[in-house]
């Protein structure tokens, strides 16, 4: 399986791509139209640091936002600036990153040798 091309021309932020192309990563995460791609899919982007947000739907993404926040107290819990699916998967991002750094167990000793 090649890296997936767009199908159509595609703008995101201030970078535009045409059909054909293939956008670095960063960019193609952003592009949730499955008609924007060539096998009319979206592709996941799973990796073991990274999930693959993109190819999941907006319900599966509001169910792992609300089971994160289950356990959470109302400060803690995360918050969705939106409501469509760019939304949920940037929350999301956002809390991966917010608990990566959270997830320190405080055992950063470092020696003056």
């Amino acid at each position: 399986m090649g890296a997936p091309k767009l199908a159509t021309y595609v703008q995101v932020g201030d970078r535009v791509f045409a059909a054909g192309d293939v956008p670095p990563r960063e960019y193609a995460e952003q592009i949730t139209n499955p008609k924007a791609w060539v096998d009319g899919v979206v592709p996941g982007f799973d990796s073991d640091d990274e999930p693959g947000y993109a190819s999941l739907t907006k319900a599966k993404l509001q169910e792992e936002i609300d089971l994160r926040n289950a356990d959470r107290e109302e400060g803690d819990q995360i918050v969705v600036e939106g409501t469509n699916k760019d939304a949920l998967v940037g929350a999301l991002v956002a809390d991966d990153a917010r608990t990566a750094g959270s997830d320190d167990t405080g055992d950063d000793t470092s020696s003056d040798d």
